[in-house]
């Protein structure tokens, strides 16, 4: 499994999930916010891994992995998205290995019509967990979208955006920071990134074993994953802190702000 390691290569380590759509690329983002608080952030392209592993085989693959490369070595997790779910369930087969998790817009269980009607993306959750084969078909068109027309696809998922990430769209920065990495998801990793919904829109909640030092960081504007679903999280893995909800920001607003906050925490020279 391909990894990518972003900020100080001698610094406090810190295993990234990116969220679907994404890619490993994601974590580039913040290299520069890293290497100034001793951070290595590390991705992996988890949507590479292996089509045949699914389920706890997939997870248990991506905790087999991290303690391949750290062996014993303390690390800690960020997860974004729905690499928020992916964090967890890797993190509760690590064990006493992760000492803090950061969820930034977390995406939690879908259990109720309510929340997948609040959902921009719902009818893609709606098709996987209803309709596979019309799900697989629209992934086929939109890795044919991310081929041939990536600005458009861009304004195909952004078209919906709330809060402080209307802003952030029109920004010619973040495009050509967030098109590369939806090109790439749906162009090169569209098996992977299928896999990951398949496997979340079944996705109860319940986790291996009990985790730790969880921290959820949440737009109260985010209609990707709606903000009910940060409060839900909160009582599912017993969290010690509130829930830091970012006022006026959706999705990608609150996982740009989100990010420095949590490495001034995690930065131990401060």
């Amino acid at each position: 499994m391909e990894f990518f390691p972003y900020g100080n290569r001698q610094g406090r380590t810190v295993i990234y999930f990116h969220g679907a759509p994404g890619a490993a690329e994601e974590a580039a983002l913040f290299s520069e916010v890293a290497q100034r608080h001793n951070i290595n952030i590390v991705c992996w392209q988890r949507f590479s891994i292996d089509q045949s592993l699914t389920g706890e085989d997939y997870f248990q693959h991506m905790a087999d992995e991290i303690q391949t490369q750290f062996h014993d070595r303390s690390l800690d997790i960020i997860g974004f998205s729905i690499g928020a779910y992916v964090a967890l369930e890797v993190a509760s087969r690590l064990g006493d290995q992760v000492g803090q998790v950061h969820l930034i817009s977390a995406a939690g269980p879908i259990n109720s019509k309510e929340i997948l009607d609040a959902m921009a993306g719902g009818m893609v959750f709606k098709l996987a967990k209803n309709q596979p084969m019309l799900f697989s078909w629209l992934s086929g068109f939109q890795r044919s979208i991310a081929v041939l027309a990536p600005k458009l696809l861009f304004k195909m998922l952004f078209a919906s955006a709330q809060g402080s990430d209307r802003e952030l769209a029109q920004s010619v920065d973040f495009q050509h920071a967030i098109r590369p990495l939806l090109t790439s998801c749906f162009s090169n990793y569209a098996k992977g990134y299928q896999r990951d919904i398949n496997q979340y829109v079944q996705w109860s909640g319940s986790l291996k074993t009990a985790i730790i030092g969880v921290s959820l960081w949440h737009g109260t504007e985010d209609n990707w994953s709606p903000f009910a679903m940060a409060s839900e999280l909160h009582q599912l893995v017993e969290a010690s802190q509130p829930v830091n909800s970012m006022v006026g920001l959706s999705h990608y607003s609150c996982l740009y702000q989100a990010i420095p906050k949590i490495c001034a925490l995690l930065d131990v020279s401060e």
